[in-house]
């Protein structure tokens, strides 16, 4: 390779120069930007058997359904979109966004959603005197 000097630099050199300068300086400048890691946050609710009542009770990100003496709980989260759900004036749970419903055994009946809700691990004390609920939100 010829060594260019300042009056050998005609136009095709200085346009080879430029990019290979714009190359360095992009590689280089992609290879500074920190990545962003998201973390999930983990929570933890723990109730009062006496505070949950017969039907459909929400606490936070959480639904229990309390029906005889089975206890079932899911993430307060439509699987269409994420909106929060809300409980409908017939005790099905609503989202409040595209009008998905699902039943109290967490099955999706009208869409836009298709997939069932999120079921989660309920751990009742050894007394039986609390439940105890934990989930991940990201």
């Amino acid at each position: 390779m010829k060594k260019i000097t300042a009056m050998q630099l005609n136009r095709k050199n200085f346009l080879k120069l430029a990019a290979w300068s714009f190359s360095v300086f992009f590689f280089g400048l992609t290879l500074s930007i920190p990545t962003i890691k998201i973390r999930s946050r983990q929570k933890k609710i723990r109730l009062l058997l006496e505070n949950i009542n017969s039907g459909a009770n929400l606490f936070d990100e959480v639904i229990i359904v309390k029906d005889l003496n089975m206890l079932r709980a899911y993430l307060r989260r439509c699987t269409h979109l994420g909106c929060p759900l809300n409980i409908n004036s017939d005790g099905t749970l609503i989202c409040p966004c595209h009008g998905s419903q699902f039943n109290l055994a967490g099955m999706a009946v009208t869409g836009p959603a298709t997939k069932n809700l999120t079921e989660l691990a309920i751990k009742i004390d050894p007394e039986k005197k609390f439940a105890e609920v934990e989930y991940e939100l990201l």
